[in-house]
């Protein structure tokens, strides 16, 4: 199954639990994107971080996006003024 998820400004990145570690012995860490959350595993703690960390570099490097709350907010602040 291939899943396409596109990254962006409002996308996140959780890190593993370490009580999940310890069930399962697997660094399992979420992306979540728009639509979708995407669970990924890793075999260790190293290797988690680094995708955590690549993951995140890939985010923050992403253009902001306004949201339509935030877009809102500047139309009545702007009306105001």
């Amino acid at each position: 199954m291939c899943v396409c998820v596109c990254v962006c400004s409002l996308c996140a990145v959780d890190m593993y639990d370490d009580s999940e570690v310890e069930e399962t012995g697997c660094y399992t860490f979420k992306l979540h994107a728009r639509k979708n959350t995407l669970v990924l595993s890793a075999k260790s703690a190293m290797e988690a971080s680094e995708w955590i960390s690549a993951l995140q570099d890939a985010i923050d490097s992403c253009p902001t996006i306004q949201t339509i709350t935030e877009r809102v907010i500047l139309e009545i602040i702007v009306r105001i003024n």
